[in-house]
């Protein structure tokens, strides 16, 4: 049975995939009948992200190959490109989300440090006070027993 699948290329965490049609018994990266396309995960600016011989690709269901899950989803893609516009956006969408959302978070964290700082200062101020009396009071007490003891 021919299968239509990903065969990965690329380097290491550069990921490069052909898009072929392949006996299902071959290996993944092994011989293909032929190469109808190929995906760039990573492409950026200018650059094509998918690329696919529809012809091709209909000529091989039309002789009963089965197209992989993520070759499903990629012609999907390749049919509708404002599918792929959409999902775009809403990956921006959730970068700004999570941009603004650790902001938030730095902003209320300095705003509160020269708060927390004062508290901080305070209860310094007010230990060290407690000390101070308490050696006052330490040292009137001792005053007091030497006197005692003289007299």
């Amino acid at each position: 049975m021919v299968i239509i699948r990903l065969s990965r290329g690329g380097s290491h965490k550069k990921p490069f995939y052909q898009i072929v049609a392949a006996d299902r018994r071959s290996a993944c990266q092994g011989k293909y009948l032929e190469r109808v396309g190929f995906f760039n995960p990573i492409a950026k600016g200018a650059a094509e992200r998918l690329v696919v011989d529809s012809a091709r690709v209909n000529y091989w269901l039309g002789v009963g190959a089965k197209l992989s899950e993520r070759v499903a989803s990629l012609m999907k893609e390749h049919a509708n490109p404002e599918l792929m516009q959409q999902r775009k956006a809403k990956s921006a969408r959730k970068t700004l989300a999570s941009i603004s959302s650790t902001e938030a978070a730095t902003k209320a964290a300095l705003t509160s440090a020269p708060a927390a700082d004062d508290a901080l200062a305070a209860a310094k101020a007010a230990a060290a006070d407690a000390e101070n009396s308490s050696d006052d009071d330490s040292k009137a007490d001792s005053a007091a027993a030497d006197a005692s003891e003289q007299g």
